[in-house]
């Protein structure tokens, strides 16, 4: 029997509660560099299908994806990864800091976050 357990379907990797927050902190020769501010609470599980459904996204770079959205009448970039939505990155600081349940990295953590989280463009 344990010879096939590879036939055995995996389970969906565990939704997280909460996605990361970044914001654009710089544009560099014409590229947008993102920065992570903090964590939101994810989306329901209905938006993210209503998402799904309206983008259809596909791994693009490698298990990832982007989609531009307009959530609240704000304009974002998220990030789409292994079926779901892992993090969001807005444009400014400002809008991060006001969107509903967000919640910032602790200032002592932040540093080895910034150097840690890699799911929108980063300075090197």
């Amino acid at each position: 029997m344990a010879l096939f357990d590879f036939l055995k379907r995996k389970p969906h990797a565990q939704r997280l509660a909460n996605i990361s927050v970044y914001y654009l902190s710089e544009i560099i020769d014409g590229n947008a560099v993102s920065s992570p501010i903090g964590i939101m609470p994810r989306f329901s599980d209905e938006y993210e299908q209503m998402i799904k459904n309206k983008h259809q996204p596909k791994p693009e770079f490698g298990a990832g994806t982007y989609v531009n959205e307009n959530i609240n009448g704000t304009s974002v970039i998220l990030f789409w990864q292994n079926d779901k939505i892992e993090a969001v990155n807005f444009i400014s600081e400002k809008e991060a800091r006001a969107f509903p349940g967000f919640e910032p990295f602790p200032s002592e953590d932040l540093a080895i976050l910034d150097k840690a989280l890699k799911h929108f463009p980063r300075k090197n």
